[in-house]
């Protein structure tokens, strides 16, 4: 386990930073310094970083759990491994981002962002695995720790394995408030994130750290859930 003040910064010091973090750079930022903050050197930097942690940190959770001693989260970290492969891989544009090829005309003919990447070719790669992404801080961030706290009884034993640390409910709330003020745009009218998108990507990405870091720590140290 790690130290408690480790997991005190993790799970609610830097969740309810984030949020300052960014009402702090729509209050007082420029426009130009806004741009640059916002931009693929800046804060999506700390996404693809955060996405490649928690890539290994699922890998190391699947490789480290032999088949006969958790096969539902064995599963569940192969799955989870995919997800964040493709999720971290897409960010950087499979890698266009560092390497600065050129995009094919006929891909580029097809995709928002000119880049070769998939969830810009099509909407289908892009709104459905974010949707899945929000079901899943939904449930895993608010019902699961909501129920761990007043209703064991019935949440499955069978799946105690994948079931996250509580205080991930910190995350998963702040994430749900962000995505409700990514709405307002539509719903009034006011503009509150120069952009909206990476600012609910960054609590996306955090939740699935914090998810991952919760996992390892019961696995780990905790007696190898069964």
């Amino acid at each position: 386990m790690l130290p408690k003040s480790v997991n005190t910064v993790l799970f609610y010091v830097i969740p309810f930073f984030l949020p300052v973090l960014f009402f702090g750079v729509e209050a007082f930022l420029g426009f130009d310094q806004k741009v640059e903050f916002y931009s693929e050197f800046g804060i999506e930097l700390v996404q693809e970083a955060l996405l490649f942690v928690c890539l290994f940190l699922s890998l190391f959770i699947f490789v480290t759990i032999k088949p006969s001693e958790n096969k539902w989260l064995r599963i569940w970290m192969g799955l989870c491994s995919i997800a964040c492969f493709y999720i971290a891989f897409e960010e950087i544009s499979w890698g266009q981002k560092f390497f600065q090829w050129s995009t094919p005309d006929v891909w580029a003919a097809n995709a928002t962002q000119k880049e070769t990447n998939i969830h810009n070719h099509s909407q289908l790669f892009n709104r459905v695995p974010r949707t899945i992404l929000e079901i899943g801080i939904l449930f895993g961030g608010i019902i699961i720790p909501a129920l761990m706290t007043w209703a064991p009884q019935k949440l499955p034993q069978k799946f105690e394995a994948i079931y996250p640390f509580r205080s991930i409910a910190v995350i998963g709330i702040l994430a749900f408030m962000i995505k409700v003020l990514e709405q307002f745009p539509g719903w009034f009218d006011i503009k509150i994130f120069y952009r909206k998108s990476e600012v609910m990507e960054i609590f996306m990405y955090d939740f699935i750290f914090l998810y991952l870091v919760s996992i390892a720590q019961k696995w780990k140290f905790e007696g190898r859930l069964r």
